[in-house]
């Protein structure tokens, strides 16, 4: 928890063999995160208040074993990550206080990125208004 981690660090963490969940936790200061092709026993990963954040990617590759994914308070983040539709194994993604434009983008069959996540069974938005604090799915 915000240990500022650059990418070279990742780097390192991401050849754990026996690492299954990981928690990033304002923890990247960075614009452009970038899994190259480690974490192949990772389970569970948690993207948390990372304001600079304005771009992940995820290589062909990475993360193969990854079935859930918790996006939480990156506001800056406008898509999902890009390579998400090679995470085969991903049943659920939840995003949370994320911007708007990102939840536009996979809202709805037409939208812009939702081919890109089609095969995910769970799709979690949790959002709060002046109303309350509500938790709706996003899946098809």
């Amino acid at each position: 928890r915000g240990s500022q981690l650059q990418e070279k660090a990742i780097g390192y963490i991401q050849e754990l063999p026996k690492l299954v969940w990981l928690s990033f936790y304002n923890a990247y200061m960075g614009p452009r995160l970038c899994f190259a092709e480690g974490f192949q026993n990772l389970k569970i990963m948690d993207i948390v208040q990372m304001q600079h954040l304005t771009e992940v990617v995820i290589e062909d590759g990475a993360m193969i074993e990854l079935q859930k994914l918790y996006i939480k308070a990156c506001r800056g983040l406008e898509s999902v990550p890009k390579g998400i539709e090679n995470l085969v194994n991903l049943q659920e993604l939840h995003l949370s206080h994320v911007s708007d434009q990102l939840v536009e983008r996979i809202r709805g069959e037409g939208s812009v990125d939702r081919s890109r996540i089609k095969h995910i069974p769970a799709i979690k938005h949790h959002f709060r208004t002046d109303k309350g604090s509500f938790y709706v799915s996003l899946s098809s």
